[in-house]
């Protein structure tokens, strides 16, 4: 995938050369043609068909270097000027791609290794339709190497808020880590290292209620797996399962809902 931006042209045979050019680029993405790549970069044959600088040009194929694993072409292009956009994270695009993981882990030191880029800044995936920060897109992904990596950076956020913009249930929520963890990975292995690390708030509100008390609300749905990290987190001795939901109801009344009274009789 290629992430060529503004590409502007006036006749066919303008659209013809772009077309090339893609396809140039393509090719160079899927064999990390390190020469090739300097051709095009040294000659400028790119602000023919694209309108960008040559720093504009060099982060926008970061990117797609990043999405396609070309670990030369990125270390390449890292010894060089560019022009960062904002609320862009070639570290996420690197966890998202579709290539071994080992790649992933090397790609992803090399790019936190670069004082250009935060291991907090989201980014927004086209996929998705919402943020996605390299914490919580490796927990999404379970790669466990790749998130004990970002952890054990004293900058990480261990608590980030990441705008959900529409997704479900959980539609306008602000998402975290842990939240990821249980909810989305479901994952007990990732779930007690998030929370091991004294960092994280397990109690904080996501949306109206804490992780714990949507694991429960899901629970409803018959999820075996989220029953199973319900049961998990109310037994975690960091866990606050008395905790009322930011509405002021409790857990028993948040799932019985409107027959919280018969329940009560009932029991």
């Amino acid at each position: 995938m290629t992430t060529i931006t503004e590409i502007e042209y006036d006749s066919e045979e303008d659209e013809y050369d772009i077309g090339n050019m893609h396809i140039l680029l393509n090719n160079i993405y899927k064999n990390d043609d390190v020469n090739e790549f300097i051709k095009i970069l040294e000659s400028g044959d790119f602000s023919k068909y694209i309108k960008s600088t040559t720093e504009e040009f060099l982060f926008s194929t970061l990117e797609s270097a990043c999405t396609n694993g070309c670990e030369n072409i990125i270390k390449l292009i890292l010894e060089h000027q560019f022009k960062v956009k904002k609320d862009c994270n070639p570290i996420v695009y690197a966890i998202c791609g579709t290539f071994d993981e080992d790649k992933k882990l090397n790609i992803v030191k090399a790019l936190l290794d670069d004082k250009r880029f935060s291991p907090n800044t989201p980014t927004t995936l086209l996929t998705v339709s919402r943020l996605e920060t390299p914490l919580t897109a490796a927990i999404k992904y379970k790669y466990l190497d790749i998130i004990k990596l970002l952890v054990e950076r004293e900058d990480i956020d261990m608590n980030y808020r990441n705008e959900c913009i529409k997704i479900s249930y959980v539609n306008g929520y602000i998402l975290t880590p842990l939240y990821y963890a249980c909810m989305t990975a479901k994952d007990i292995n990732i779930i007690n290292y998030l929370l091991n690390d004294p960092r994280v708030d397990p109690n904080i509100y996501v949306g109206n209620l804490t992780v714990f008390q949507h694991t429960c609300n899901i629970k409803l749905q018959n999820s075996d797996i989220l029953a199973k990290i319900s049961e998990h987190l109310y037994n975690h001795p960091r866990i606050d399962a008395d905790k009322l939901t930011k509405v002021g109801k409790t857990i028993f009344e948040m799932i019985c809902g409107d027959h919280v009274n018969v329940v009560k009789k009932l029991i």
